[in-house]
């Protein structure tokens, strides 16, 4: 199928999976062109909740993952915590390059154990992601977020 890459699909409607846990394994996307892909929208604007980048031209934390992963023929739920609930977990000693990285955000929700942010691992210790200015960003996994840091789930192997 063209511009799938032979990945398999996660089909999903509407908020997601029912709370069932999916695992997927996806061994032709090269985690460093999924990297490489994901770095050409540095700067891309931040909205929460905004619509797809194609009309919008902007990116929230999980639509951003998402459209990243869907280049790859990859389809993940809409949000961060509906993503949460796809892939492999792993541990943080063991994230590469493309693992989803979920965080909680402080004030959002009544515990600081529920996901209200994503990123990808974009590895030797950083994560790309969105969450506001300047946009699409390259952070250090430092403090900041390690307190934040929930778990972090492997969609390619």
């Amino acid at each position: 199928m063209p511009g799938t890459n032979g990945a398999i699909g996660l089909h999903h409607a509407g908020e997601g999976f029912a709370g069932q846990l999916r695992s997927l394994s996806v061994t032709s996307v090269d985690k460093d062109e999924l990297i490489r892909y994901a770095k050409t929208f540095l700067g891309v604007p931040y909205d929460f909740g905004t619509g797809s980048y194609e009309d919008t031209k902007k990116f929230d934390c999980s639509s951003f993952v998402r459209h990243v992963y869907d280049h790859f023929g990859i389809d993940l739920p809409r949000t961060s915590r509906s993503q949460a609930q796809v892939g492999q977990t792993v541990d943080e000693d063991d994230l590469e390059p493309g693992d989803l990285m979920f965080f909680y955000t402080p004030g959002r929700y009544e515990s600081n154990r529920i996901v209200g942010h994503v990123g990808m691992y974009a590895g030797d210790g950083q994560i790309i992601q969105t969450y506001g200015r300047p946009g699409v960003t390259i952070s250090e996994f430092d403090d900041y977020w390690r307190k934040r840091f929930l778990h972090a789930k492997r969609i390619v192997d």
